[in-house]
């Protein structure tokens, strides 16, 4: 369990069963959970633990330092979807693909 402070609420990055099945729910291929755990648990020691005030994600290569950089869709994927069930702010700039299944479901349930 990881907690920090975004303007002012207390938020705390922890692992439950909801969580877990709202992965499995909305996952847009199959995947076993400890893969999608892992990779998480990745993501967040590498990445968002750095950036406690918005958190910027994006796939454009940029010389932004408040920027998350991640290449791979099914990362982005990965966190933004952590974030957003968690109520963390983040914005994206992002570059899509509509060959790819996450890029596709990015677009359409993230990018309100």
């Amino acid at each position: 369990s990881i907690n920090f402070i975004q303007n002012g609420k207390l938020l705390n990055f922890d692992k439950n069963d909801i969580l877990k099945e709202k992965y499995l729910e909305n996952y847009p291929k199959l995947e076993e959970w400890s893969f999608i755990e892992k990779r998480l648990l990745y993501l967040i020691k590498n990445y968002i633990l750095e950036n406690f005030e918005e958190i910027k994600i994006t796939n454009k290569l940029k010389n932004e330092i408040d920027e998350i950089y991640l290449k791979s869709y099914e990362d982005i994927f990965i966190i933004i979807f952590y974030l957003k069930e968690l109520g963390i702010l983040y914005s994206l700039d992002l570059i899509y693909d509509e060959h790819c299944v996450f890029s596709n479901y990015i677009n359409k349930n993230f990018n309100t």
